[in-house]
């Protein structure tokens, strides 16, 4: 009777040791080199049948390497993890049918996104052109000022904080020239300027939340005489609140959705003074990832402006679009 509990309890520990090996297979790490493809190295390790198709060997390891996305798309520097016989494969796929479906089928990630888990710098560079429309309201006439289409240079760069925080800063020079569209005389050649944005995002889910400051300087009408009229500058200060949520994930290609309010403090000029403003941003930033470390993106926005000097009164609207290349450090 003893020894066949003995037997039974002997029976019953090589099942869970069993079983043990079976959930833990052994895997290893191997670093992509030059010229290197996925299905090749399979074939190296003499898993020559049934690479392909949904339950074949590749899919298998794809799912043991959730950050490559499409086999053909491996990059030297990367690590995929491998098994060292075709049993582990097998069994580490079983392991994984198990886990929950969510976990499995994670969304592809972009450029930008994929850069707060990476820890690397992420820089966006290329230009900016748009069309402003202004009327302007002076104390005694009003009258619609329009400029002429506005080139320009512009740039953002994302540095991760963690998973959920990120500095973000942005930079925009351009170029703007103004006619008038009244009988009066309109004197202003073109000039630059220059805004400056430095900011944190959070991640909450899908959302992001950006909130920080804008230092930029602003071109204002005046009034200087009944027939003449002028431009003058403001240093303009205008702390920002918006979100970004993306509306559209397709393989390496995302599209977010992005609004921002701002307020507009007041500042001294050299004649007058700015009173105060507030402003509503509207954009869609669409980026498709080229590869692991470069991408293009396209932002369109109409942005809506509402200021105030001594004596005038600004409505501009401006519409626009950004073509950028993106790289990561």
């Amino acid at each position: 009777m003893q020894r066949h509990r003995a037997r039974k309890a002997l029976s019953v520990l090589s099942g869970f040791v069993l079983t043990s090996l079976q959930t833990f297979p052994k895997w290893y790490e191997r670093e992509i080199r030059p010229n290197d493809q996925l299905g090749y190295i399979l074939q190296d390790l003499n898993f020559k049948e049934f690479l392909y198709g949904k339950d074949g060997l590749i899919s298998k390891v794809l799912a043991r390497n959730p950050h490559i996305s499409n086999p053909d798309l491996i990059f030297p520097g990367q690590i995929v993890q491998l098994p060292q016989t075709k049993e582990d494969l097998n069994q580490q796929f079983t392991v994984i049918e198990t886990r929950n479906k969510e976990e499995q089928h994670q969304p592809n990630k972009v450029l930008h996104l994929k850069s707060y888990q990476d820890n690397n710098w992420t820089f966006r560079l290329g230009p900016h052109l748009s069309y402003q429309n202004r009327d302007v309201y002076f104390a005694t006439t009003s009258g619609k000022v329009s400029s002429d289409i506005i080139t320009g240079l512009y740039g953002d760069v994302n540095i991760p904080l963690n998973s959920n925080w990120a500095l973000q800063s942005k930079i925009l020079l351009r170029r703007i020239s103004f006619t008038e569209s009244t009988s009066r005389t309109f004197q202003s050649d073109s000039k630059l300027f220059l805004k400056l944005s430095f900011g944190v995002s959070r991640k909450i889910k899908k959302l992001q939340l950006l909130t920080g400051i804008n230092v930029e300087k602003m071109p204002f009408i005046i009034e200087s005489n009944p027939t003449t009229v002028t431009t003058e500058s403001f240093y303009v200060i205008s702390p920002y609140l918006g979100a970004l949520y993306p509306i559209l994930k397709r393989k390496n290609t995302l599209l977010m959705l992005g609004l921002s309010s701002r307020y507009l403090f007041p500042s001294s000029g050299s004649t007058r003074d700015f009173e105060s403003g507030f402003g509503f941003k509207f954009y869609l930033d669409a980026t498709k990832k080229i590869n692991e470390n470069h991408s293009i993106s396209v932002i369109t926005f109409a942005d809506y402006v509402d200021s105030k000097t001594t004596l005038v009164e600004h409505q501009d609207l401006e519409a626009g679009i950004q073509l950028l290349y993106g790289f990561k450090i």
